[in-house]
């Protein structure tokens, strides 16, 4: 996260006024300001100032962090040296295809200079005002439709009036969030196969408790070992009663601590498998306005369960983070809520219900609660194919520029009759083959019509026949729900990249990888609408998502692998 932006997340969680930060940092109001607007970064000696005051101040409030938080804070609230990233310079250069003579004479450098600093020979004297320099010139005099469609690819940039701001937090390395980490959780979800997770979890062994009365019964926990066994005791009986009803869940209690037990973790998920074979529905009102951290680890824990068909995922547009964390798991059967002081999970007192007048009221609560959610993301599975098509028809007219990173090759640019001849060398069955061949040619025009609006970024693999021996490509289908394991031939594969690489028109931006950003998934994002992680082994699933913190993480993976960092 940028620091500006940390800093004022953290200071509206805590309710810390910025007259208060200034008095007790030693900071002026102005030079406080300009940190907070992002036009500066504090020099270490007033960022540890700042850090420490603004800790000081929690503690004033009666606020105790645990250890794990406040490092965490002091995480958020850590600078780095300004870092003039010259392989995004080239890459710019490169990519709006730039004359270094026009920009040196704008920015007043010999261009001699400029081709040292873009090959990392020479690195400017002072960054910041050599990016501002830059910036200028791609404001006042590449700023047509087409440049700026480069740029929201490249750094993301929404328009003209961010763009300044936005090319130089790019160009010095201060994206919105972490490529890195997000880099870690989609390798994760990549390399991730439904049915091995299955079969290691046993789930066809499950055994859903036979149906029995559960006693009307109160029972409090405190302690983080004890708030572990009431999520397990509340599983446990909603899944023995003899209710049908949806399972409201909702949690914003810090998880880091709870989840170092990652044997109760696993234990768990298996509570939740067994509501689920139960045949339960699964309301889940997830909390996003954690640590970016903390909702991979919640992601990574869902997803496989989203998979089910069985789970509605909603968020809270506004939340009343930064004082008190809740626990609200509702079903037929129990109640098991919580609340207590942010950050301080072991402290939180649990109480489990399952008096009729509790469960009853509760129910009531969650109603409430649902009508104040949104979705957080559309799932789709083979069983909501047309609505999916529907719904894809209507995300490609969205205005924003495209770019996805594909496990293989798009089959829009497929030389005619190649996609016929595949499917009768692997024997598909004709009424397959018809409904194939149908979806290829929609997927064309669908493309085709993508290009004419916005400019459209497809990242590729280019292999070698020793790389293509080892891991055959597979066709594009997961659009289709086809989980037909239909490979390519080294010489269709061949073929095939030739006909990409003849594809010219001048919102198209093609990209070749030595390999596959991911294999066995489809990262496709509409800049500033949504992003979609489509996963092509069986079952194919895609996953929808618009909530801008997710999605701004997302971006800005892609524009890292886009500049070539990932």
């Amino acid at each position: 996260m940028i620091y500006h932006e940390a800093l004022n997340q953290i200071l509206k969680q805590y309710h810390i006024t910025a007259k208060s930060l200034s008095e007790a940092s030693g900071i002026s109001p102005a030079s406080l300001s300009r940190c907070r607007q992002g036009a500066k970064l504090p020099d270490p000696q007033k960022a540890a100032a700042i850090t420490e005051s603004i800790l000081a101040l929690i503690a004033a409030q009666g606020t105790e962090l645990s250890p794990s938080r406040t490092e965490e804070l002091r995480q958020m609230l850590a600078t780095q040296k300004t870092v003039f990233l010259w392989a995004r310079f080239d890459t710019l250069l490169k990519t709006m295809q730039i004359p270094l003579k026009d920009l040196a004479e704008y920015v007043q450098f010999m261009p001699s200079y400029l081709s040292k600093i873009r090959t990392g020979k020479r690195s400017p004297g002072d960054p910041e005002r050599f990016v501002r320099g830059i910036s200028r010139y791609l404001t006042e005099m590449r700023s047509g439709a087409a440049d700026l469609g480069i740029l929201h690819g490249l750094t993301g940039c929404t328009g003209k009036e961010d763009l300044a701001y936005t090319t130089e937090r790019w160009l010095l390395g201060n994206s919105a969030e972490t490529p890195a980490k997000m880099l870690q959780f989609l390798r994760r979800l990549d390399g991730f196969d439904l049915n091995e997770y299955l079969t290691a979890a046993r789930f066809d062994a499950l055994e859903v408790p036979a149906v029995q009365p559960v006693p009307p019964l109160h029972t409090d926990y405190y302690g983080l070992e004890r708030i572990r066994q009431s999520h397990l005791d509340f599983f446990r009986l909603t899944a023995q009663s003899e209710s049908a009803a949806p399972v409201f869940m909702h949690a914003d209690l810090p998880i880091t601590d709870l989840a170092e037990d990652r044997a109760w973790i696993t234990e768990w998920m298996r509570s939740i498998a067994v509501c689920l074979k139960k045949g339960l529905t699964l309301r889940v009102v997830h909390n996003v306005d954690r640590p970016l951290d903390e909702m991979h680890i919640g992601l990574e824990a869902w997803i496989p369960l989203y998979m089910t068909g069985q789970i509605e995922p909603y968020y809270f547009p506004e939340t009343s983070a930064g004082v008190y964390s809740h626990v609200n798991f509702i079903s037929g059967a129990a109640y098991l809520c919580a609340e207590g002081a942010d950050g301080a999970p072991a402290d939180t007192w649990h109480e489990l219900d399952t008096t009729q007048i509790k469960v009853e009221a509760a129910q009531k609560k969650a109603a409430a609660l649902l009508m104040k959610a949104q979705p957080l993301m559309e799932i789709y599975t083979a069983s909501k194919a047309v609505l999916y098509q529907q719904t894809l028809t209507q995300r490609i007219k969205e205005k924003g520029a495209l770019m996805i990173l594909h496990p293989s090759l798009p089959l829009h640019s497929m030389p005619d009759g190649m996609l016929a001849e595949i499917l009768r060398r692997n024997d598909v069955p004709q009424t397959q083959a018809e409904r194939i061949l149908e979806f290829a040619a929609v997927q064309q025009k669908g493309f085709l019509r993508a290009l004419t609006a916005d400019p459209v970024t497809e990242v590729i693999p280019e292999l070698t026949e020793a790389q293509f021996t080892v891991h055959p490509l597979r066709l594009c289908l997961s659009d289709c729900f086809c989980e037909l394991p239909l490979t390519y031939t080294y010489a269709e594969y061949c073929r095939h990249l030739e006909a990409l690489r003849d594809l010219r028109h001048p919102r198209y931006r093609l990209l070749l990888r030595e390999e596959p950003v991911f294999r066995s998934m489809q990262l496709s994002v509409k800049e500033g609408k949504w992003a979609v992680f489509s996963k092509t082994n069986s079952p194919v699933t895609h996953f929808v998502i618009r909530h801008p913190k997710m999605l701004s993480a997302v971006q800005s993976f892609v524009r890292s692998v886009l500049a070539g960092e990932a």
